[in-house]
């Protein structure tokens, strides 16, 4: 996001007829739109399930996308810790009505095998764009949590914790856009081409086995993603999910690096 200000003078000169608009403090300025994401596990029978929500304390309540919810739970599961909330229904920021179709308690924990608790998330049904799960100021007050920032004030780092139970938070601080992409390490002769492991970003809201489409190019260095399905998977060393694609040195040299692609 670019901070703008509209030119004061009425009639530009000839040599700042292209400058309209000025961009403010660009440095800073790319840490506006950055968001707060978490990290944290469901506490299921016979298995323990790895999320990532967002954190928003401007939101009265905590949000799960059903399309989402029904990525670690059976319809069974859902029916036993879920009761219905007929005609209730929020307002959102933008005044939209958004009816809420269940109340469901999951078991929560903020790492791995850490003390869980219960806690009920309200389900709607999906909306583009919007998170898959939001952790709001019921969440934050049921788990006294606190947030502040730490590092340089150019490149602030949040820090999340909570008391109930005690534990520090894993957190993800990032643009929107970001959990979209993913890169991998290559090396390629002249001509080749090579499918190779692309690393998601750590907040990605995949799940695993999801399917993705990967795709991109990095044309000054001649190299071109094959778009490319894959399924992914969890790689817990890294924390994150790989996907797997095609990549083509279309260029006369050979090429290794850093490539960046989407999905």
């Amino acid at each position: 996001m670019r901070a703008i200000a509209h030119s004061s003078a009425s009639e530009p000169s000839d040599t700042n007829k292209s400058a309209k608009l000025y961009v403010l403090n660009e440095k800073v300025s790319d840490e506006l739109g950055k968001k707060i994401y978490c990290q944290l596990f469901v506490h299921k029978v016979n298995s323990i399930k790895r999320l990532i929500a967002f954190l928003d304390s401007g939101s009265d309540l905590s949000l799960i996308q059903s399309s989402y919810l029904s990525k670690f739970l059976s319809p069974e599961e859902i029916n036993r810790c879920s009761v219905s909330c007929k005609n209730l229904e929020l307002t959102s920021f933008s005044n939209n009505k958004i009816k809420l179709k269940t109340i469901t308690t999951l078991r929560l924990s903020m790492k791995p095998h850490g003390e869980s608790f219960p806690f009920k998330f309200y389900v709607i049904n999906d909306i583009e764009g919007a998170p898959p799960i939001l952790l709001g100021s019921d969440f934050m007050r049921r788990c006294l949590m606190t947030m502040s920032y730490t590092g340089i004030v150019d490149m602030p780092t949040p820090e999340v914790k909570i008391q109930r139970p005690h534990t520090r938070v894993t957190t993800y601080y990032t643009h929107e856009k970001d959990l979209f992409t993913c890169s991998a390490d290559i090396a390629l002769m002249s001509g080749e081409s090579k499918t190779f492991p692309f690393k998601l970003h750590p907040a990605s809201p995949c799940f695993p086995k999801d399917s993705i489409l990967i795709s991109g190019a990095d044309t000054k260095s001649n190299l071109y993603i094959t778009p490319s399905r894959s399924k992914v998977h969890f790689d817990a060393e890294l924390d994150c999910y790989i996907g797997y694609a095609l990549v083509q040195n279309v260029g006369y040299y050979t090429t290794s690096g850093t490539i960046t692609g989407v999905y």
